[in-house]
């Protein structure tokens, strides 16, 4: 049992009743003596003999709230609650009960109103428990969060299965050799420049270089026959010759469109070749 300043009063053990004068419920509130004191936040006395004067506490009213706060954990005995007393900001206290006069000699009801002192019950405290289902919950957002099972599972394949270890390794951690990568690059692009000056006749290439170079690297081989290799042929040098048909026929659009405006403006050369960029 705590006083208004938080100081323990009393101590109960669990079980023990609690039985409290109104005296010593005000005297814990720190509102001793206020039952008969004059109750300056209610409204003036308008009685004749007391006109203008505060009403006591005892006429006007008082609410009194007794906080109850328990604390503790649920798979232990080791309980404490503290029990103290507050009053409230109410100026006045009242409370109106109407009884019926039916069978007492009379009909009707009856309006009684009563001021004393109103006690409010108020719990509070909290108890701790242990939930398995939040902690593991918890936990597997946190793993999940922190890659953990994907760290795992990349240690037990680069680690733990023999050679596929190896080449899981390989996979993952390629490593890229810029100086081997830029020398490769090179001698592929001397070797097939060498071999398009080697394959080009006079006039380039025609579709009947292109079928006999495919069928020489196709002869020791058995899943194209000759007229496939044909076939192929034929669509390779389709798709090539459509692909530079269109880029001469931009070049034929774009001299074509310059000679028109050298025959408009004359020597307005300077807007002629700003129009090229554009077109460019």
């Amino acid at each position: 049992v705590l006083n208004s300043k938080g100081e323990t009063v009393q101590t109960r053990n669990p079980g023990q009743d609690l039985d409290f004068s109104i005296f010593e419920l005000l005297e814990l509130a720190g509102q001793a003596g206020q039952l008969d004191a004059p109750n300056c936040m209610a409204s003036k006395n308008l009685k004749r003999m007391g006109a203008g004067h505060c009403p006591v506490g005892r006429l006007s009213g008082m609410e009194l709230i007794l906080h109850v706060d328990c604390f503790g954990e649920t798979d232990s005995d080791d309980h404490v609650c503290y029990l103290s007393v507050r009053r409230t900001a109410r100026s006045e206290v009242s409370e109106e009960h109407s009884i019926s006069m039916d069978g007492e000699g009379g009909s009707g009801t009856r309006s009684k109103l009563f001021h004393g002192v109103r006690l409010r019950v108020q719990g509070g405290g909290h108890v701790s428990t242990m939930a398995i289902s939040k902690l593991v919950g918890t936990l597997s957002v946190v793993l999940v969060l922190l890659r953990v099972p994907l760290e795992i599972l990349t240690f037990f394949c680069m680690k733990m299965l023999g050679h596929l270890s190896q080449v899981y390794s390989q996979v993952i951690c390629k490593r890229f050799d810029f100086e081997a990568a830029t020398a490769g690059l090179a001698l592929r692009l001397l070797l097939a420049h060498n071999t398009f000056n080697h394959m080009q006749g006079r006039n380039g290439i025609s579709e009947t270089l292109l079928r006999n170079i495919l069928a020489e690297v196709f002869q020791h081989r058995d899943e194209l026959d000759g007229k496939e290799i044909s076939q192929l042929a034929h669509f390779c040098f389709k798709a090539v010759k459509k692909g530079s048909s269109c880029e001469t026929a931009r070049k034929g659009f774009k001299e074509r469109a310059m000679t028109g405006l050298k025959e408009e403006f004359g020597c307005a050369s300077q807007s002629v070749t700003g129009f090229a960029s554009e077109i460019n």
